[in-house]
């Protein structure tokens, strides 16, 4: 399993997260907001389960284009990938 974690905010936006190759039974481009009225830290953006067998690549890119430097931008905390155990 991938889990992106994050800041959402009033100026956080639009992302994208693109897993190579695709998840099993799931989408290899996922499309979500980072937008909330009220500051929350240490939040799910994206989360997807991985065939531990299988080498991925994860993509996360900030959508938005700014003409206000600093002004609309993502913040991330981390990536964790967990393997479960049997």
């Amino acid at each position: 399993m991938v889990q992106i974690i994050g800041l959402v905010d009033v100026d956080h936006r639009n992302f994208s997260v693109e897993v190579t190759p695709a998840p099993p039974g799931g989408d290899s481009k996922f499309f979500g907001s980072a937008y909330n009225p009220w500051t929350t830290i240490e939040q799910t953006l994206f989360a997807t389960s991985l065939d531990p067998n299988t080498q991925y690549t994860v993509k996360f890119t900030h959508l938005e284009e700014n003409p206000f430097p600093a002004s609309i931008y993502s913040d991330l905390a981390s990536f964790k990938f967990i393997k479960a155990t049997e």
